[in-house]
């Protein structure tokens, strides 16, 4: 069992109550921050506490929800999953009365995204690349029970753990890696990726010495990791990184470590550090079918320099210890305000725009 106490005095909460506030964890969370850090809350993550005030369940795991005794204890879920679609089953959880907010690492910036499909920018990809349709061809659902679950929903807690980042990124002259792919299963372009690696072969820049009289590009394409944690020696030796489609750790780990990321256009999806929004220049975004790769390799390794300064710009952006600061400051505040009988506390609170 495991119980913590706070008081609605602390976070962002600013009511009157001084009253404390008992938090019980359910479930196996795989987040750094929620594994009972004492840097957080020095919780161990155990069985349901039946005196709590608030339960904070971790979706996807044991036990299922539905063998809960929660008792009508308000509920803050917690999705750790990859995705900013809204699977079949966290929408029927986010739709019990009891599941008052649910923290994820990614979402939609515009809401429509959400009543399209499943899986998003999954469909997206196959439409584009069998019957060259745009994102648009979807079309939207009245679904009153999916707008109630969008309104749970905040994008909050960091994707994924700290990461040395600035000063101690080396520079690209230093880097022994051109150009990485790392294969993720949940991606659905990789075979275009394997089909087209022979061709990625980019300009040498003027500061790389050729190799045995002509330039080799040294690419790297990783297979197997049983961590993300175990890639970042490589990131940070890497100056290309080639992702998928879809949303992913990796992404902010080589944003971190100061790689230039090719993505598939996916700038709809935003997270707690937002390396998707287009205006913040953290992406080289191409064609969702990556028949683009190619030549933005090749004209990236022609243009390198400024690349190089981009990454850097782009490092000043992000402040992994003041997010995580944030967070828990952030997560805190919710926990107090749902305690209090607090409503409407996700990223969405205008209203949502239901198709024909």
């Amino acid at each position: 069992m495991s119980m913590n106490k706070i008081t609605s005095s602390q976070g962002l909460h600013s009511g009157p109550s001084k009253r404390e506030i008992s938090l019980g964890f359910v479930g196996e969370f795989a987040g750094h921050y929620l594994r009972g850090s004492p840097r957080w809350w020095g919780l161990e993550i155990a069985s349901l506490p039946l005196a709590a005030d608030v339960i904070i369940y971790a979706h996807g795991t044991h036990p299922p929800f539905d063998e809960l005794d929660n008792r009508g204890t308000p509920v803050i879920v917690v999705d750790e999953s990859h995705s900013p679609s809204i699977s079949v089953d966290l929408l029927h959880l986010l739709q019990r009365p009891e599941v008052r907010l649910c923290f994820r690492k990614y979402g939609f910036r515009d809401a429509q995204a959400y009543f399209r499909c499943d899986d998003y920018y999954t469909e997206v990809y196959r439409q584009a690349s069998k019957y060259a349709y745009p994102p648009d061809h979807f079309p939207l659902h009245d679904d009153d029970p999916l707008g109630n679950a969008i309104r749970k929903i905040r994008v909050s807690f960091p994707a994924c753990a700290s990461l040395p980042v600035g000063d101690a990124s080396p520079t690209f002259i230093e880097r022994g890696t051109d150009v990485l792919f790392v294969e993720e299963s949940a991606n659905p372009q990789v075979e275009e990726v394997r089909n087209m690696w022979a061709d990625l072969i980019p300009t040498a820049p003027t500061w790389m010495e050729p190799r045995g009289g002509f330039y080799r590009p040294r690419k790297e394409w990783v297979s197997e990791f049983s961590s993300y944690e175990e890639l970042l020696p490589l990131f940070a030796d890497t100056i290309v990184f080639i992702s998928g489609g879809l949303p992913s750790p990796l992404d902010l780990c080589a944003v971190l470590s100061g790689c230039i990321v090719i993505k598939p256009e996916c700038s709809n999806v935003y997270s707690a550090q937002d390396i998707y929004d287009p205006i913040k220049g953290c992406i080289q975004y191409c064609d969702v079918t990556l028949t683009e790769l190619p030549s933005i390799v090749s004209y990236i390794f022609d243009n390198v320099d400024e690349y190089e300064e981009r990454t850097r710009n782009s490092l000043d952006l992000f402040d992994v210890d003041a997010a995580e600061e944030s967070w828990g400051s952030e997560f805190r505040g919710a926990c107090v305000s749902v305690a209090e009988g607090g409503c409407r506390l996700g990223d969405v609170v205008s209203a949502l725009p239901l198709g024909k």
